[in-house]
């Protein structure tokens, strides 16, 4: 009889539990809009997190779901930042989504202006601030080696560290004439060494590519522009900002040599004794061995200290910098130097 009766309570509680359980299990509605315009948003997957259960909103942004109070709906969109929002005693959920296509609102310098990205028919690409300063630099070049589609930067062998490479926009145009691109600085022809300029300075750099550019500048566009356009001074009290770093620059891997005994006997033994030079017996009669890898390298180093100044009111903006750079390059009597000084008011 006891174990009758304690079965019937056991189910009578799994029965409530459940009914209980069945209660909280409501109909959510609402619909999703679009925060840049606010029109209704169609496609829009509404899930229940952490499970497969989930509707699309129709043509008018409507979604209706069957969910509990403690669930979380989660609102995802092509191009838009999700959103995940609780249920709770919630019967109707009006959510808006945020554009993550912030890309094509970009404005970039054109020669003649600037435009928003999403208006420009032409080839062009684009650097800003934030890519050139991930990482220091010796020169804009390197900045824009590797991140620009169709820009070729060979780096010539004399005088690496400071040298003016050679840059190539979309392959060589010419066999016997110039192939340089025309750099355009703050809207003037730059006719200078471009390790010359401050990549701290760089705002932005533009390369056109295509054709387009010839109806600005001209036949001098021939080769394609390289647009740069320093920082200036911004509306807001005075802003200090010192920048120093030090740094050490090796090879990473040398090539393992033979020595004066090791590459004699390997010359014997291919062409023989005969073939050997005067210098070459010398070297192995007096047991000399010169490692000509180590003599023309050394452990390099890089230093840069940058100072900035800017700022302004509503009629005038400032910005001024000063700038030491000095690398000692990981091949002997390969260094360079540089110091800026630079103001700017608007």
């Amino acid at each position: 009889m006891k174990l009758c009766l304690k079965g019937i309570l056991i189910f009578l509680s799994l029965l409530l539990a459940g009914g209980n359980i069945m209660a909280q299990v409501s109909t959510i509605k609402g619909s999703v809009t679009s925060k840049d315009d606010g029109l209704p948003m169609p496609g829009v997957n509404v899930t229940v997190k952490g499970t497969v259960r989930g509707v699309m909103t129709d043509t008018d942004g409507q979604f209706s779901l069957e969910a509990a109070r403690t669930d979380i709906l989660v609102f995802s969109f092509i191009g838009h930042k999700s959103q995940e929002i609780t249920v709770g005693d919630q019967k109707m959920i009006n959510v808006t989504l945020e554009s993550l296509l912030t890309a094509i609102d970009e404005i970039v310098v054109v020669g003649y202006g600037t435009q928003r990205k999403s208006d420009i028919t032409g080839a062009v690409a684009s650097i800003k601030t934030e890519q050139l300063e991930r990482v220091p630099q010796v020169n804009i070049t390197q900045a824009l080696q590797g991140n620009v589609s169709g820009l070729n930067i060979t780096t010539n062998t004399s005088n690496a560290e400071g040298n003016s490479n050679s840059i190539l926009i979309r392959g060589q145009n010419s066999i016997t004439a110039s192939t340089t691109p025309l750099i355009i600085l703050d809207g003037i022809p730059y006719s200078g060494n471009l390790s010359d300029i401050n990549p701290n300075d760089v705002a932005s750099v533009e390369i056109l590519k295509d054709a387009s550019s010839a109806s600005i500048y001209g036949s001098r566009a021939s080769n394609g522009v390289i647009l740069i356009s320093t920082k200036k001074g911004k509306l807001g009290k005075m802003n200090i900002n010192l920048e120093s770093y030090y740094g050490l620059q090796t090879i990473a891997h040398l090539p393992d040599m033979m020595d004066a005994q090791t590459f004699y006997e390997l010359k014997v033994e291919r062409y023989g004794a005969d073939y050997l030079t005067d210098t070459e017996n010398e070297g192995y009669l007096t047991g000399r061995n010169t490692d000509w890898v180590r003599l023309a390298t050394r452990t390099g180093s890089q230093m840069q200290h940058n100072l900035t100044l800017s700022g302004g009111a509503e009629n005038s903006k400032y910005y001024i910098s000063g700038n030491f750079f000095k690398s000692v390059g990981v091949a002997r009597n390969d260094d360079f130097s540089r110091y800026n000084f630079r103001i700017n008011f608007d």
